[in-house]
């Protein structure tokens, strides 16, 4: 296996990063990826290994939306998609001290509002499916066994009708490029200002399934009237018709993404799910 600056001396050799003196730091990534801080002449980098679909992904959503002031443009790109380097940007993730509404309403400006239709397929970018209504159905089928535990069996089909609900009233003409994994974990702050988005895992589908993913994404202020004032600054006044089961679909999933990674969150999140249950 090849050592990390194997990967960085041809870059550096053809000016691609500057050909100074290096050092190198491994920082945490996420389950299956690998991400280290580049200082090299007083200019700091982002290198990040990963699967070569998930590096493609990534570069193809930055490249998408290249000079948007809140995401990394790629510096380099393996040709074969094996790693990729960034620009370094300042700050830090999961500040869960910033205010719900500040949150949403800085993605809705700065990133959801800015999102670009694509051709075909809903879903996950390199596993698309024929339907918005297919991808939530899938990914709620593969959410319900570690939820089975906590959640009645009138709630797991409630679910399902919030689905249907979501797909038969919502505009679904076409998907849009969207980042995926947008969640407070992965929004750079610096102090209180909200400065970046980092590490997308790309989808296909509505802008709405970014805003209700950020909302989600931590337990605090889950509140009808936040969604609902970000949610029609995205959208308009439409939204109502199926804001509330498109929340329910959501906070389902995020339900069991917290089992997996913080279950410390989870009784918060049970405390929502009861309150949001009864909206539909």
């Amino acid at each position: 296996m090849m050592n990390i600056k194997d990967y960085l001396q041809p870059l550096q050799q053809q000016g691609i990063l500057p050909d100074k003196e290096m050092t190198l730091q491994k920082l945490s990534g996420g389950t299956v990826s690998e991400v280290y801080q580049l200082d090299i002449h007083a200019k700091r980098f982002i290198l990040k290994k990963h699967s070569p679909g998930q590096i493609k992904a990534e570069a193809q959503f930055f490249n998408a939306y290249e000079g948007s002031d809140i995401l990394p443009t790629p510096i380099y790109v393996d040709p074969l998609f094996e790693f990729a380097v960034y620009p370094y940007l300042k700050g830090s993730c999961n500040n869960r001290t910033i205010q719900k509404a500040d949150f949403l309403k800085f993605l809705v400006r700065e990133l959801f509002s800015t999102y670009k239709p694509v051709e075909t397929g809903w879903g996950w970018a390199g596993a698309t499916v024929d339907s918005w209504f297919h991808f939530l159905q899938q990914e709620v089928a593969e959410a319900k066994p570690s939820l089975l535990p906590f959640l009645a069996e009138e709630d797991h089909l409630l679910v399902i009708k919030a689905i249907q609900i979501v797909t038969e009233r919502m505009p679904l003409t076409k998907p849009f490029l969207l980042h995926g994994d947008c969640g407070i974990h992965n929004v750079m702050t610096t102090g209180d200002d909200l400065t970046g988005v980092i590490d997308p895992d790309p989808v296909h589908g509505p802008p709405l399934y970014d805003l209700i993913y950020a909302f989600c994404s931590y337990p605090a202020d889950l509140s009808r009237q936040t969604i609902l004032q970000a949610a029609q600054e995205l959208e308009g006044v439409q939204v109502q018709a199926y804001l509330d089961s498109f929340v329910l679909v959501c906070l389902y999933l995020r339900m069991d993404t917290c089992m997996r990674h913080h279950p410390e969150d989870f009784p918060a999140y049970e405390i929502s799910w009861a309150h949001w249950k009864r909206y539909l």
